[in-house]
């Protein structure tokens, strides 16, 4: 795993990889990748400048809505109480939680690696919210457009 080297990457890995997990929970690392390059790829605007301001928009992403956990509560150290209460990992989930960390911090440092053509998924069972030129993609219960 690539090192870090400062402290805005490793927040921007956690970010990532917070919301990565939530997202595609269950779904294999190539539909964390693709959620991480989803975000990635909305983080360079005037409203998102960075990979955590996209993952904590609460009406893009699940993980931002009162139910699930965010990157923002890692942050500031103040986890839901069904995470543990050091670093945010998911008691049940603790080898899935920790593939995402390793899926984001490769991510941040690396982000030509995770070059994509998507700005929008959503569960299947959803379908296509929004016309894009791009091809929809389904990665397990989720997709990519």
């Amino acid at each position: 795993m690539p090192a870090l080297t400062t402290a805005a990457a490793l927040a921007h890995a956690l970010c990532l990889a917070a919301t990565a997990h939530i997202e595609a929970r269950g779904q294999g690392d190539r539909a964390q990748q693709l959620v991480i390059s989803t975000i990635l790829n909305n983080s360079h605007n005037h409203h998102h400048p960075t990979p955590c301001d996209t993952a904590q928009d609460a009406n893009k992403y699940s993980a931002n809505r009162p139910q699930h956990f965010s990157g923002t509560a890692l942050v500031s150290g103040k986890p839901p109480s069904h995470y543990t209460q050091t670093i945010g990992i998911p008691k049940n989930d603790v080898s899935a939680y920790l593939r995402s960390i390793r899926l984001a911090t490769y991510a941040v440092e690396y982000p030509q690696a995770f070059a994509s053509p998507y700005h929008y998924f959503n569960n299947v069972e959803l379908g296509k919210r929004y016309k894009t030129p791009v091809k929809a993609k389904r990665v397990g219960k989720l997709l990519f457009y």
